[in-house]
């Protein structure tokens, strides 16, 4: 019989230090369970005393004998029907011989071939030769997960793995989640699990009362109860990458765990799935190919429930308050994603928020940031305490740069490289837009310029890029920062070019990836401006998509819209904004191509651009407009990004280079139409300036007195004065 309240129990795992000396230690994993631990006491209301974790530094050291035992007492032993359950995995897997092999139903009917089965790897996994090409290996199987789980007296769990089973060692800036081929680098063909693993195996079937064809039956179905969440598909391999200075995590955790704190309400796990499953597609670019696969157990509808079976949230925010020293406040910001943590800099100002009453209990100013632990101090007298969420109010975006590491195929023209790279993009009192930084597992770069060679055409030739895409072995080219994947428009170059020669060629390009991190930056931020608006397709197909602002909200959102959907190429897409202030708010709406261009959709009047992108109180415009001879028709295939943003003002400095370049591209009606950036039309970092330039002095003069904190050089944003919304189209043919 469940109890009227349910319990909600967690065991999250985190290994960063292997004992073993063919096993890489990883760095980390300790700071996916922390993030995770955070998550589910602030926002999903998890009681600490009812969170174990098992990782480095602490009482419980992640041992396979720790990690069982407390699976044991804290899971099983304590969870009744009803409860919820949350098992966390961060570390590497691996994967061991199957005695009694079956097919992963989640991975296809020809998935498993050699009777493999996946492992968790503890801290203090052995190695055992036993012969020459064979070795005995102290991991957790799979098999013991499915009997573990089994043994929980609730169908509510809940597992997240971020680990892989395949693949191993470095690549980039980016380190795989797997022990894998790092024991089998000196000739061993053949892992096999340990008879204690067996032994306890067949203790926990007799215990269940399972045969051993329906223990391999039910396997092969699936799960044994509830969701499990894994970092990457199949036959991905799960990265660990540095987010920013000090925060290196899983790719998939920090993903995860910053979109659940932004969620706007309680959604279905698979609406997260496919939001999930679209952003690190759309990450891609530059970090990677790693997709996550849910599974839910077989004739469960846990699919359709929200995720760690949540029924209520406390309110979104960007992190709590850890604890308070007479005037110095901690804060954890885990729900600022890789973009917006960017903007936390020393005189951002963030709102404390009560989590039950939804009030402000009063403003802090963020002092010092390390990774997502920062130092902040009221800005007044405040009923400051540890469990207040926290909110966006200022931010501030320091000076843009784009972050590039030299790959070693270049290391004979590293200084050339390294010059070319900085002089690229520059300011006109010369300072460089883009920092060159090593290209190691601690430098948080975006991207890699590297020379092509014969296994990573073939890597790419393999994950599906298309091949006019695919770069010439020995030409250069910009790559994802795991060099998993080439940036789109990058890879025309001639075999053997050097190094300069590129990065001249690559100028463009650079430009063009400048200003999409800064307007993601952007369309990051929370906003207090009531505005909303939606994307709609003129046929109907694929279905509208939604946005709207904290303001709008009443409570805030994920500002990155995915659509629901697909669309096909050739459809009309309009878009429709509201003003629900009581003033005039003013309007500039922008497309991003799958190569880096940017094309104005609005506002296109270029004789009266202020009247044009204004939008009265109570009233919505849909744009593009048809008397500005623009149509917003998607071809191709890929992703488009739309960003739009509405001010309180005009951003009369990006209006003002918008006419200048409609005046200047040799249009027959000046006065009228869509404005390009890119392809040798007007500037990128130009029109950066000026809308960054328009952000800080619209948000300087609301909010007078409060931004005295913020550094001049950095760019003020106000959550009154300005909001910026992303959404995200996928053009199919």
């Amino acid at each position: 019989m469940a109890q009227s309240t349910p319990r909600k129990l967690a065991l999250l795992v985190g290994i960063n230090q292997y004992s073993a000396p063919n096993i890489p230690n990883l760095n980390g994993c300790v700071q996916d369970v922390e993030m995770q631990y955070e998550l589910l006491v602030h926002r999903y209301g998890f009681n600490p005393s009812d969170i174990v974790m098992v990782k480095d530094g602490s009482d419980l050291l992640p041992t396979r004998a720790n990690i069982l035992q407390a699976f044991e007492e804290h899971l099983i032993a304590q969870a009744r029907p009803g409860d919820v359950v949350v098992f966390h995995y961060s570390g590497h897997g691996s994967r061991v011989v199957d005695p009694d092999p079956i097919v992963v139903s989640q991975c296809g009917p020809n998935s498993n071939p050699n009777g493999i089965n996946g492992t968790l790897v503890p801290g203090d996994a052995t190695f055992t030769s036993i012969s020459d090409t064979e070795r005995v290996v102290t991991d957790i199987m799979g098999r013991s997960l499915f009997l573990l789980t089994q043994r929980i007296q609730t169908d509510h769990v809940c597992m997240v793995l971020d680990s892989c089973f395949s693949g191993a060692g470095t690549r980039g800036n980016a380190q795989v989640r797997s022990a894998t081929s790092v024991r089998q680098s000196d000739g061993t063909r053949i892992l096999r699990p340990s008879e204690a693993e067996l032994e306890m195996q067949a203790q926990w079937k007799q215990d269940l009362g399972l045969e051993l064809d329906t223990f391999n039956r039910r396997r092969s179905e699936g799960i044994a109860k509830g969701i499990a969440i894994g970092s990457a598909s199949c036959d991905q391999e799960a990265y660990e990458l540095p987010f920013d200075d000090g925060l290196l995590a899983g790719a998939f955790t920090y993903l995860l765990t910053s979109y659940l704190w932004q969620s706007p309400a309680v959604e279905p796990a698979r609406t997260t799935q496919i939001n999930l499953v679209r952003s690190t597609r759309l990450a891609a670019q530059s970090r990677g190919t790693q997709v996550p696969i849910f599974e839910a157990a077989p004739g469960s509808d846990v699919l359709a429930q929200p995720l760690y079976f949540a029924n209520a949230l406390a309110p979104f925010a960007e992190g709590a308050v850890l604890s308070v020293i007479d005037n110095q406040i901690e804060l954890w910001l885990g729900g600022m994603s890789e973009h917006t943590l960017e903007t936390a800099q020393p005189g951002s100002i963030y709102a404390l928020i009560d989590p039950i009453t939804s009030e402000e209990i009063g403003d802090v100013s963020l002092e010092s940031r390390t990774g997502l632990r920062c130092i902040a101090r009221p800005v007044e007298s405040i009923n400051a305490r540890p469990g207040l969420l926290v909110r966006e109010k200022v931010a501030a975006l320091s000076l843009p740069s784009l972050r590039i590491g030299i790959d070693s195929s270049l290391a004979t023209e590293q200084q050339v490289a390294n010059s070319a790279l900085t002089s690229a993009l520059s300011t006109s009192n010369g300072e460089s837009r883009v920092t060159v930084l090593p290209l190691d597992q601690q430098s948080n770069v975006a991207y890699v310029l590297a020379r092509t060679d014969a296994d990573t055409q073939a890597r790419l030739r393999q994950a599906g890029i298309p091949a006019e895409h695919l770069p010439a072995v020995g030409s250069i080219a910009l790559y994802s920062a795991d060099l998993s994947t080439v940036v789109l428009g990058t890879s025309g170059g001639a075999v053997n070019e050097t190094a300069s020669t590129a990065v001249l060629r690559l100028r463009p390009r650079l430009r063009g990836l400048l200003a999409a991190q800064v307007l993601q930056s952007l369309a990051g931020l929370s906003s207090d401006l009531r505005v909303s608006g939606e994307i709609i397709p003129r046929s109907g197909r694929g279905g509208t998509v939604p946005f709207a602002s904290r303001g709008a909200r009443g409570q805030g959102g994920v500002r990155t819209q995915l659509a629901p959907a697909t669309y096909q190429s050739q459809e009309l897409i309009d878009v429709r904004i509201t003003n629900e202030e009581s003033t005039p708010v003013y309007v500039a709406c922008l497309i991003i191509d799958s190569s880096g261009n940017f094309i104005t959709l609005h506002p296109a009047r270029w004789d009266a651009p202020d009247l044009a992108s204004q939008i009265a109180p109570g009233e919505s415009l849909v744009v593009p407009r048809a008397e500005d001879g623009v149509q917003f028709r998607v071809s191709g295939s890929g992703f488009l990004e739309i960003l739009t943003i509405v001010s309180q003002a005009p951003l009369r400095g990006l209006l003002r280079n918008m006419q200048a370049i409609a005046s200047q591209d040799g249009r027959t009606d000046p006065t009228r139409g869509a404005v390009r950036f890119g392809d040798g039309a007007g500037d990128h970092l130009n029109m950066l300036d000026d809308l960054l330039g328009d952000v800080d002095n619209l948000s300087r003069s609301y909010a007078t007195g409060m931004l005295e904190s913020v550094d001049s050089r950095n760019t003020a944003v106000e959550s009154r004065a300005i909001a910026a919304f992303s959404t995200i189209l996928e053009i199919v043919e």
